[in-house]
């Protein structure tokens, strides 16, 4: 089947539209006239049997699309591009129906559909800090991260229904990304102006909504006892909070006693996630441009980080792997968070990153400004 797109990508390179065909599209796209005769292309494509039945179809025609997008480079110059212009219709509405369309696997549906969903954040952060976030575009926004959000959230589950090892990774990159940009959207909605500010605390609250159900409950749960609405600020602090607890309670005894679900593969597996995650953030740490105070937080941090992942070894080392797998889910999270606070000082303003530690030191109840040796997921 590879061999066949490769072939398939190589002879759509020779492609060429007769005079005709370019007539009759200029005709189509500006009214004018078309006086050429009808002739039809040379080309013609010999799919093999497999190909006319089911999914293939809609991966076959997905393959020639994406190929044709981009050879000429379009795709790659959309990726950058904001609502409004030119090429962000080419993004949304080619690119990533592509993008879903050729993800046919569960963990592939949960992966892109999450990066779409991503995707749609970081434009309301570009807008938002450049302060050209309106309401329908704030809307248009939301609108479209609740699908694919929701989307990956359904295939992680299901991924998790037949590898819960696998849908525990998936889930924890979900769940990192939306704390981070829960956060990133509420430190920009403190920054701005009154529109701005009202429009990113509306996509701030619909990004935490989604952080996970288990904090959904705790944010409800906080408000009723409190008896009044808590600000973003604080349904951020709920959202982690509660998303934490979720982590720790992977160590209890029943599980410790094998009580539970096996977590000796898990464990492995996330080792090896965590520890790249936390080689990333700290590649991160090296290329960015930030004060010395907050680079200095910053290492404390992943310091600390590095302690959690010796303990982690620890565990796994002594048998074990429960602890060992919520010291290691802990150090992903956190790492994955990390590197979307520094991504953000990049994208959006250096700036922007050292009020972000301070909102991640209050939910993770760290008395310090680097983190230090409070963190902990099991003891």
């Amino acid at each position: 089947m590879n061999t066949f797109f490769k072939k398939l990508k190589n002879e759509a390179r020779h492609i060429r539209m007769s005079t005709g065909e370019k007539a009759r599209m200029r005709a189509a796209l500006f009214g004018v006239p078309s006086s050429a005769q009808v002739v039809r292309t040379p080309y013609v494509f010999i799919s093999p049997p497999a190909l006319l039945r089911g999914r293939w179809v809609t991966r076959s025609f997905a393959a020639v699309a994406l190929v044709a997008v981009l050879g000429g480079g379009t795709a790659f110059a959309s990726e950058g591009s904001l609502p409004g212009q030119p090429l962000y219709g080419v993004k949304v509405g080619i690119v990533e129906p592509i993008k879903v369309a050729l993800a046919t696997t569960p963990a592939a549906k949960a992966t892109v559909n999450a990066q779409i969903a991503q995707t749609r954040v970081e434009e309301a952060e570009a807008l938002a800090q450049n302060g050209a976030l309106d309401a329908t575009t704030s809307q248009m926004l939301a609108d479209d991260f609740d699908k694919h959000a929701q989307e990956a959230q359904t295939a992680q589950a299901q991924v998790a229904a037949e590898n819960p090892d696998e849908g525990t990774k998936i889930e924890v990159a979900i769940n990192s990304s939306l704390q981070a940009h829960a956060a990133i959207l509420t430190q920009l909605a403190a920054r701005d102006g009154e529109r701005t500010r009202t429009l990113a605390t509306f996509l701030a609250d619909k990004v935490a909504a989604r952080a996970s159900s288990t904090a959904e409950v705790a944010i409800e749960d906080e408000n009723k006892a409190s008896g009044s609405d808590a600000s973003t600020s604080e349904r951020m602090i709920s959202v982690t909070s509660a998303v934490r607890t979720d982590a720790e309670a992977t160590s209890s005894d029943q599980e410790h006693k094998g009580g539970g679900r096996d977590f000796s593969n898990l464990a492995a597996a996330l080792k090896d996630r965590a520890a790249q995650a936390l080689e990333d953030a700290q590649s991160a740490l090296a290329d960015a441009q930030l004060s010395a105070s907050t680079t200095v937080q910053i290492q404390a941090q992943l310091s600390a980080l590095q302690g959690l992942m010796d303990d982690g070894s620890a565990a796994l080392s002594t048998g074990d792997y429960a602890g060992a797998a919520a010291d290691f889910k802990a150090v992903l999270s956190r790492a994955l968070i990390t590197q979307a606070y520094l991504s953000a000082g990049q994208r959006l303003n250096p700036d922007i990153v050292a009020p972000l530690l301070q909102i991640h030191d209050r939910n993770h109840g760290d008395g310090n400004s680097g983190g230090g040796d409070s963190i902990n997921s099991h003891d």
